[in-house]
């Protein structure tokens, strides 16, 4: 016999579950998903590590699945958790849209913006570039953080970042890319003592016969600086590898080899150890960067505004 009032539908088990998934419980999960681990959400949310494991551990028996694999170095989502990251993601993102474009209307222009850059830009002109904006938008947060151009694209393209800003060639499917109204130029820094520290400027061939201090091998000036070394058939002689702009002109000023690094990071530099910068002659230091966002209908107006500010000929809020 079947016990079920006779105006219950049939779809009453997922309005339940609708009705059961809050999104805390939602914002949590994403949390632990893009921190690599439980106890981290917690502390990047205050909340109690415990209260965090018991909402995924009530949220996987729920769902009746596991959602994450607990690993020696952290927690990775299963296929089930894949899915429910990338809802999860949509939802909280709607969510954030309403209380965006509702909120404009009754406090002026306020938000959030998931800003993603290249790391060189992080330390170099984009500082001054957040100072300005929030300057003029004082109620639109920006959560900054740097990546290499490969992982600022897949996080645009997964909803993980609103606005990537990069260099290079933009693969990633879905994407609308816009060229960046900031640039920079590449130099090469040396220590004073070197043979080329007194040159105007310099060709990359010229290099050929220095010790050139390496950067690691994703990075898109060690990328570029092979490309071109290639192109004239110079090889390019390395003494070390270092991880970073700050690292290479520590490394220049110790006198161990010849470094290419922006400009802007490089006079920073220069202006507290021994450093030389001379001009770079080639037509590809001069660096375009481009900025890019999810190809959709409409973008929340915070994030409007910024790619306006940030883009040449970007969407106008």
């Amino acid at each position: 016999m079947n016990d079920r009032p006779a105006d219950t539908p049939a779809s009453a088990p997922s309005r339940s579950l609708a009705a059961r998934l809050d999104l805390m419980t939602l914002r949590l999960f994403v949390g632990v998903v893009e921190h690599g681990g439980i106890a981290r959400a917690a502390q990047a949310e205050f909340i109690a590590t415990s209260a965090v494991s018991k909402r995924i551990h009530d949220l996987e028996a729920m769902l009746r699945t596991p959602l994450l694999v607990r690993q020696r170095q952290g927690v990775v989502p299963t296929e089930a958790g894949q899915a429910l990251l990338r809802h999860a993601r949509r939802l909280l993102r709607a969510m954030a849209e309403m209380e965006d474009e509702l909120g404009s209307y009754a406090e002026g222009e306020r938000g959030q913006v998931r800003l993603m850059v290249s790391e060189s830009t992080l330390t170099d002109f984009f500082p001054g570039i957040v100072k300005n904006f929030s300057e003029q938008y004082p109620k639109i947060f920006i959560d900054l953080v740097g990546g290499l151009s490969p992982s600022i694209q897949r996080a645009v393209a997964e909803e993980s970042a609103d606005i990537g800003v990069l260099l290079g060639t933009v693969t990633e499917p879905g994407l609308q890319v816009f060229p960046c109204r900031y640039r920079d130029l590449l130099v090469v820094v040396v220590n004073p003592q070197h043979p080329l520290a007194e040159a105007g400027s310099v060709r990359l061939s010229q290099l050929a016969g220095h010790a050139v201090i390496e950067q690691e091998p994703n990075s898109f000036v060690q990328q570029l600086l092979r490309t071109e070394a290639a192109k004239i058939g110079v090889p390019l002689q390395a003494r070390i590898r270092v991880a970073g702009f700050e690292a290479v002109c520590n490394m220049a000023a110790e006198g161990l080899g010849v470094g290419v690094v922006p400009l802007g990071f490089a006079r920073r530099m220069a202006a507290r150890q021994p450093l030389s910068i001379v001009e770079l002659d080639e037509p590809w230091s001069h660096r375009e960067y481009k900025v890019c966002i999810k190809q959709k209908e409409r973008q929340p107006k915070a994030v409007e505004l910024l790619v306006s500010y940030l883009a040449r000929g970007g969407p106008q809020a």
